[in-house]
């Protein structure tokens, strides 16, 4: 046979042919594996904005006067239900009466249970989230401020107990007056002996401040009594005089018809405890500032 057909590459005998070439793998398409030598590049976070640290803030636990305001509320209700109970009518002259019970009892027992040197405070660092919590035997809790706000708040309130009755029971504008400036005489008075109570060093000044607080409304009623009595059982006279220094027979008069309205015999002595008032809270007032020049040169 001819040589061309033995060789079909077209090769002859004595010429060396071309070694086959090894197939090519096969591609396959799968995850790529990064190297752990070179990790790759994270995506660089924006900065956060500049902020301005603030001040460490300082928590009263103290209770506050929201806590005040809600229980006076609620003792104008009760006394409104409980007292309507028994009369075919509105009762005017004991609802105020309730009122003044309520501002001159109620309200300086509520404050002065508290400690006003004492003031727990919780300071929190806004850069690290931590709180730190200290007593500052120094610092005055309840400050005169404080209970003058507690006053005007109580008596705010108790507008809504007096004006009324200017249309139900055809009361005279100047005797709503009258009998708001009353309240607000002695309550203020009633109020600044309580100030000076939560400025007091230890616990009997509070107690103090409650006693005196208790005197100026029954103190003289129960004097008067027990002369009374003595004159009943023959070893004194007996006697009769208006009562000053306590309210309650200043508002049992202001709070009568309206055609037995006479504000005169009481108008000399609700100034008076209003000019009364007006130096006690000086005296309190000049306290406060005295601590806390004290407690400033302490640091």
């Amino acid at each position: 046979m001819n040589g061309s057909e033995d060789n079909p590459k077209g090769h002859s005998d004595g010429e060396p042919g071309l070694e086959p070439q090894p197939p090519l793998p096969p591609v396959v398409l799968g995850p790529i594996e990064m190297n752990d030598s070179s990790p790759a590049e994270e995506t660089p976070r924006p900065l956060p904005l500049p902020y301005r640290s603030r001040r460490p803030a300082a928590i009263d636990l103290n209770p506050s006067s929201r806590e005040l305001l809600l229980g006076w509320c609620l003792w104008l209700l009760g006394s409104w239900i409980i007292l309507g109970m028994g009369f075919q009518r509105t009762p005017i002259r004991e609802m105020i009466l309730a009122s003044m019970l309520g501002m001159m009892l109620l309200w300086p027992a509520f404050r002065l249970s508290q400690d006003g040197r004492r003031r727990r405070t919780i300071h929190r660092d806004t850069t690290a989230d931590v709180a730190a919590m200290h007593t500052d035997s120094h610092a005055p809790g309840l400050t005169p401020g404080l209970i003058l706000r507690d006053w005007f708040a109580l008596n705010c309130v108790f507008q809504a107990v007096v004006w009324p009755h200017v249309l139900t029971e055809q009361w005279h504008m100047d005797q709503a007056a009258w009998v708001t400036a009353a309240v607000a005489a002695w309550s203020l008075l009633a109020g600044a002996v309580t100030s000076l109570g939560c400025l007091a060093r230890r616990n009997a000044g509070r107690v103090a401040a409650m006693a005196a607080i208790v005197l100026l409304l029954f103190g003289e009623p129960v004097v008067l009594a027990w002369m009374n009595r003595l004159g009943e059982d023959g070893q004194l006279g007996g006697f009769d005089w208006p009562m000053h220094v306590s309210p309650i027979e200043a508002i049992y008069a202001l709070t009568a018809k309206a055609v037995d309205f006479d504000p005169s015999p009481w108008a000399v002595p609700v100034m008076c405890v209003a000019l009364a008032a007006f130096a006690t809270w000086a005296a309190a007032i000049a306290t406060s500032k005295h601590d806390l020049r004290l407690h400033s040169l302490a640091k």
